[in-house]
């Protein structure tokens, strides 16, 4: 059980990622990331319920951004609601389909919220992208991540175990859209 933790918690660390900087137009008004930078601002407090609110204005003002969604998302997962956190990164995945790492997050989700199958096929997903994006590194990581829920010799609820307090990762900005 403790095995499959530190795979998932390691896998889950390994695809940190840079910040993503709020956009100014030419009158210095922040642009429709303004929201981003507020959650993230409540995310530095310690605030996840308000850094939430924010978040889910972004995703009112910008539906097709799905890095927006993937903070949303791990938020979910920090508050161990690994129902909502996988209902945003599905979202997500209907907006970067090409997404690896919107659907190995989705994996993570599924795993921790006790549904192995959809995990598995999540994360056999996730791999296939980065290996048509000939992300190496992350495809062996997702490969990984598929093995560990895949082996039958672990129940389901060995991954449904605490997500870190650091835990939440702001994406790439290429994962917009």
């Amino acid at each position: 059980m403790k095995r499959m933790f530190i795979l998932l918690t390691i896998a889950l660390f390994a695809f940190g990622c840079g910040k993503k900087e709020a956009k100014e137009n030419f009158q210095g008004v922040t642009s429709k990331t303004g929201y981003v930078k507020e959650g993230q601002k409540y995310l530095q407090q310690g605030e996840v319920v308000n850094a939430i609110k924010s978040f889910d204005k972004a995703i009112q003002q910008e539906p097709t951004n799905a890095a927006n969604y993937l903070i949303l998302g791990q938020l979910y997962m920090r508050l161990k609601s690994y129902d909502k956190a996988a209902d945003t990164f599905s979202a997500a995945a209907r907006i970067a389909p090409d997404s690896g790492e919107v659907f190995y997050l989705l994996a993570f989700s599924e795993a921790l919220g006790g549904k192995r199958e959809y995990a598995i096929k999540a994360a056999q997903q996730s791999a296939v992208l980065f290996q048509k994006k000939n992300e190496i590194e992350k495809m062996n990581k997702a490969l990984v991540l598929w093995k560990s829920l895949s082996d039958a010799n672990q129940p389901p609820a060995a991954v449904a175990a605490d997500v870190p307090a650091g835990a939440v990762v702001v994406p790439d900005a290429g994962m917009d859209k």
